[in-house]
């Protein structure tokens, strides 16, 4: 005879009294949680009483130190806070083992939901032991690579009420809202088998309402950047607040027409996927009535792709199974439905998407000519001005940046860096950018012209932007000076030297930030935590330095910086 979970909580109770419960050892502990199976996961005990989870995987799952015998159909209750990384979720379960120590894997496995928030949360949940478990212990299972903090894990025996609303089934997941829900309660044809009491054994289904704002209020409130709204784990969100809950079913009948409720209502004419919202426990489905279809708790039951061509949505479902694990009510909240494609018209479209234009060899142009004006202030002592010129390129007409010049007034050619930006679909550039060097000397609205064409080759560059790494981050030389870019700390450049060796700035660039509401800190004390060459060229080069950006939550810090550096070469003869 199996025994009531009162009986075995005090039977444990007095397994503690004579020192042989798993609780003691896991109370005496400095973490609540055994060492994880899952490779590259840590568990690490914090003097403030919380629990430190690192994983470097993508999924990991960690068992309490304590467990407790049990029974298949026992209910034990799990609660614990847990704060998590903004990519992470994790969500508590229930581990249920054989008498031989081996795991009892559940019929239903529960899908993955994302965490709504990077604040504290706290889960309180209730879960049965599944049939041929022996020993049960808390879970808590982990999605996605961070940190994960817990504390106040409680684990233990519990007394429940499976008719309570919502009890012991599987939390809907997020996809269930695509598409048109149609809500169960608006579409009832035989309304006479529904009740506003929520009483169990009245021969009746139940319709349950729920203020959906109370119940989506987080228990700690935090800044939490993503959305003002935060979810409640503890609750289930009947979509528009409602839902259709039969009476307990407590052994099998044959589904009936008459006893099952009926639904039917009007859509657009046009052929749908159908689907029923989640029952949580197993119940039958017909669409005409006579033909019934059995459909699990765990997830929405699939009725295909059904014609509609008189826009008419009908079917009746029944809760006329009892479950096996769980014995309480099954629930009716929507039908939901996808409009259904044709799939040789889909096939048709997507081939093609996937065809790729036949892409070209040879541009069109041979020599295409665009005039440009430099409008360059002069400065005193300065002998250059970095040009950079971008230009749309019509389809077709030329493929490599090798065949893009520069030419100066003379019809001379000047050394450039060419750049293409965007292509077309054949290949052929869309958008080029070309860099150059205006000689100041020969004053504003100076005339050059960008020409290409497959005729037409690049002038050659004698001297380019030089840049080396060294044990202290990014060497430059422009030609005119040389300068530190550091990876250490976020100074923008430092040690500046003329070409002639002449120390011209020692010390980094200390750049404060000041925020709207006042607060300031310094760029100088950021430490550079990437720094690259992003663009390498002749004339012009890309430096990307990156620090750590501050965590979700906290005050702003850390920033990305692009500086670009140019080649100045010395005045022409």
């Amino acid at each position: 005879m199996k025994s009531a979970p009162s009986n075995r909580l005090l039977t444990f109770l007095l397994a503690l009294a004579a020192g042989t419960g798993t609780f003691a050892a896991a109370a005496e502990s400095a973490a609540p949680w055994l060492p994880p199976a899952t490779e590259g996961v840590t568990v690490m005990a914090q003097p403030d009483g919380k629990v430190q989870i690192v994983s470097a995987a993508d999924q990991f799952a960690v068992d309490s130190i304590a467990s407790f015998p049990a029974q298949g159909g026992e209910a034990f209750a799990i609660e614990v806070r847990t704060k998590v990384e903004i990519e992470m979720n994790v969500q508590p379960e229930l581990a249920c083992f054989d008498a031989q120590g081996r795991e009892v894997p559940p019929p239903v496995v529960a899908p993955q939901t994302r965490q709504s928030t990077t604040q504290w949360q706290k889960f309180t949940k209730t879960f049965i032991a599944w049939p041929d478990t022996a020993t049960v212990r808390a879970r808590l299972r982990g999605y996605g690579a961070g940190t994960v903090l817990t504390e106040a894990l409680a684990f233990r025996p519990a007394e429940l009420d499976t008719y309570q609303t919502g009890a012991l089934i599987v939390r809907p997941h997020p996809r269930t809202r695509a598409g048109v829900l149609l809500e169960s309660n608006f579409s009832i044809v035989n309304r006479e088998l529904i009740s506003a009491d929520d009483r169990d054994g009245d021969g009746k289904w139940a319709l349950v309402l729920q203020n959906l704002d109370a119940l989506t209020a987080p228990e700690q409130k935090g800044d939490d950047w993503r959305s003002n709204f935060e979810d409640n784990p503890n609750v289930i969100l009947w979509t528009d607040g409602a839902v259709l809950k039969s009476d307990s079913v407590r052994s099998d009948r044959a589904p009936d027409a008459v006893r099952a409720l009926h639904f039917r209502t009007k859509v657009h004419p046009d052929p749908y996927t159908v689907s029923v919202g989640d029952p949580g426990r197993p119940v039958a489905v017909s669409l005409d009535g006579k033909t019934w279809q059995r459909g699990e708790g765990g997830d929405e039951i699939e009725l295909g792709v059904l014609p509609l061509a008189d826009g008419v949505v009908e079917l009746w479902i029944d809760a006329c199974y009892a479950d096996r694990i769980k014995t309480g009510p099954a629930y009716f909240d929507y039908v939901r439905l996808l409009p259904a494609v044709n799939k040789s018209e889909n096939q048709r479209l997507f081939a093609a998407a996937r065809k790729k234009p036949a892409q070209l060899s040879r541009g069109k142009a041979e020599e295409t000519k665009v005039p440009v004006t430099i409008d360059a202030p002069g400065f005193a002592g300065a002998t250059f001005w970095p040009a950079r010129c971008g230009l749309p390129v019509p389809q077709g007409e030329l493929i490599s940046a090798e065949n893009i010049a520069v030419l100066d007034h003379d019809g001379r050619p000047i050394p450039s860096q060419n750049r293409i930006t965007a292509r077309w679909p054949d290949g052929s550039a869309r958008w080029i950018f070309v860099d150059f060097m205006h000689e100041l000397s020969r004053g504003a609205n100076a005339r050059y012209t960008i020409v290409y064409g497959n005729g037409v080759r690049a002038e050659a560059t004698p001297a380019r932007v030089n840049i080396d790494r060294v044990a202290d981050g990014l060497e430059v030389d422009t030609g005119a000076v040389r300068f530190l870019v550091s990876g250490k700390r976020f100074g923008l450049v430092e040690n500046v030297r003329l070409g002639s060796g002449q120390v011209v700035q020692r010390e980094p660039i200390d750049a404060e930030i000041v925020e709207a509401g006042g607060r300031m800190w310094s760029a100088l004390q950021q430490p550079v935590t990437r720094i690259e060459v992003e663009q390498a060229g002749p004339l012009h080069a890309v430096v990307r330095v990156e620090t750590k950006l501050a965590e979700s939550g906290k005050p702003a810090t850390g920033f990305f910086h692009r500086p670009g550096f140019t080649r100045m070469p010395a005045a022409r003869s």
